[in-house]
This record gives C-alpha cells, sequence and structure tokens, in this order.
C-alpha cells in the first residue's frame, strides 16, 4: 500500500488502519517514491492544525523534514 504526496492524511490513516501498519511509502506525481509517512507524522500534523480532513501527505512529510532539520542543528550544537 502506498500513498500520494496530495492525497489527505484522513485518507492515509483510513489506508493504515484497513492494512494495519504503521508507516506507508509516499508517492511523487510521477509515482516515485518521495518518502515515508510515519503514525508519528501525522499525530503530529493533527496536533498543529485544526482540522486535518483537507490535510495533504506532502504537508505532514514537510512538517518532519522540518523537525527533523531542527534536531540536527540541536545536536550539532552539544
Amino acid at each position: 500500500a502506498t500513498v500520494r504526496e496530495n492525497d489527505s492524511l484522513m485518507e492515509c490513516v483510513s489506508l493504515m488502519i484497513k492494512r494495519n501498519v504503521h508507516q506507508l511509502p509516499v508517492l511523487d506525481a510521477r509515482g516515485k517514491i518521495s518518502g515515508m509517512i510515519f503514525e508519528k507524522d501525522i499525530f503530529n500534523a493533527i496536533n498543529t492544525i485544526e482540522s486535518y480532513t483537507n490535510y495533504k501527505v506532502a504537508e505532514a512529510i514537510e512538517e518532519m523534514i522540518k523537525d527533523a532539520s531542527e534536531d540536527c542543528e540541536d545536536f550539532e550544537g552539544m
């Protein structure tokens, strides 16, 4: 099972539940893998927005990358 970058998080959650998985590969417009989306990415996205029904997978991944970059900067400063 996969999701596309423009799929809503609601579609992503439904697929995860249906397939009983905790992560899914994300495909770009060309059908190439552009990343992975994990449950925690969805939870983090939901925590920061009011309505996730129209929130796109790509937006959740962008948040994850931003958070990971900040974590790396914090680690480098140690």
